[in-house]
């Protein structure tokens, strides 16, 4: 089966000059990567995927050869083509969804009558921005009349 390296050159097996397939350990592969992820993150790649803002996952495509899993540098370049080709789609969509950054208006005329949760001077910033989450999720709620 694996004899006979394959002399064409496909979008699905990458071929070095010689014209045998080039693969990747993970941590090759994580290497050449834009950010340097980890081994282990290039892993959950594989296995798990990464979810796009509409909610799919795209998965890195992989091959396992006895206990170890390889990639190519084709695959991960189609892996960071899918994802940014969701991503696309997402922000591109003309629909009547409400982005949360179009609910500022609605903050300013809301009244709440729950008070803020008291916090630490060290964790104020982080419980802002749960609150202000909160506040766009109840908005979008109340938009979608739910």
């Amino acid at each position: 089966m694996f004899d006979e390296p394959s002399r064409t050159t496909n979008n699905d097996m990458p071929a070095d000059a010689a014209g045998e397939t080039k693969y990747l350990s993970l941590a090759e592969a994580a290497k050449f990567a834009p950010g340097r992820p980890t081994p282990n993150c290039v892993w959950r790649w594989c296995r798990k995927g990464v979810q796009t803002r509409g909610g799919e996952r795209v998965r890195l495509k992989h091959a396992r050869f006895g206990g170890k899993i390889f990639t190519t540098r084709v695959w991960l370049h189609s892996f960071a083509e899918a994802l940014a080709e969701r991503d696309a789609e997402y922000f591109s969509l003309d629909d009547e969804r409400v982005l949360p950054r179009d609910l500022a208006h609605l903050r300013e005329h809301e009244t709440h009558d729950v008070a803020p949760p008291r916090s630490s001077p060290r964790s104020k910033g982080h419980l802002n921005r749960l609150s202000i989450a909160h506040e766009h999720a109840e908005a979008e709620l109340k938009a979608a009349g739910i």
